[in-house]
């Protein structure tokens, strides 16, 4: 048997402490004393309105097209998708 053997026999045969028997109130009590959050529920809804109207207007803004590639062949010689391509697309 090893030394956490022994510990762990030896605190399966100790008695329950009393204070255990309290522990559930007074977790209770500490968590019905904590102060109220400084805003609310209707700031928080009001902040997600303000981000979702925010996405939606930001998607709706007019912008250049973006067009696809004409052709989607990454194992082919002349494919839009190659490092060499993206990098020398910029000079």
């Amino acid at each position: 048997m090893d030394d956490l053997d022994l510990m762990l026999a030896r605190l399966a045969s100790a008695p329950v402490p009393a204070e255990l028997a309290r522990i559930d109130a007074v977790v209770l009590e500490r968590i019905t004393a904590r102060p109220a959050p400084m805003f609310g529920y209707a700031a928080l809804a009001g902040a997600a309105f303000l981000a979702l109207l925010t996405g939606v207007a930001g998607g709706m803004w007019p912008g250049s097209p973006q067009h696809a590639p004409e052709t989607l062949t990454p194992f082919g010689p002349s494919s839009p998708l190659a490092p060499s391509t993206l990098l020398a697309s910029n000079q």
